[in-house]
């Protein structure tokens, strides 16, 4: 359980620092996003097909690149979670730990 815990994290320190990043490169060129993840997500693909906002074909490429990253993290992350609900529900000394307030999956 410790080290779900521990890959979970790490996915999304890495999900948030690639998020950072591509937010970082867009606004390089004045293509701004707004905060939230879910902000970047809705509109990233048009900004990507976009062909007047400034940016060049090896930049969409590799902001292209970026949020393939970005999916298979996110995708990984709620692979992550649903693993560790599932021990919790099944598990009779996870479940208990649970009801304990501060005591989350």
């Amino acid at each position: 359980m410790q080290a779900l815990h521990r890959l979970r994290s790490e996915r999304v320190r890495q999900r948030t620092a690639t998020v950072n990043q591509i937010r970082g490169l867009l606004s390089e060129y004045g293509v701004a996003i707004g905060k939230g993840i879910n902000q970047l997500r809705r509109v990233l693909p048009g900004i990507i097909e976009k062909p007047d906002n400034g940016l060049s074909p090896g930049l969409r490429a590799l902001i292209e690149d970026a949020r393939q990253d970005f999916a298979r993290l996110y995708s990984r992350i709620d692979e992550l979670t649903r693993q560790i609900e599932r021990i919790g529900r099944d598990n009779e000394a996870a479940h208990r730990l649970q009801t304990i307030p501060g005591i989350g999956r």
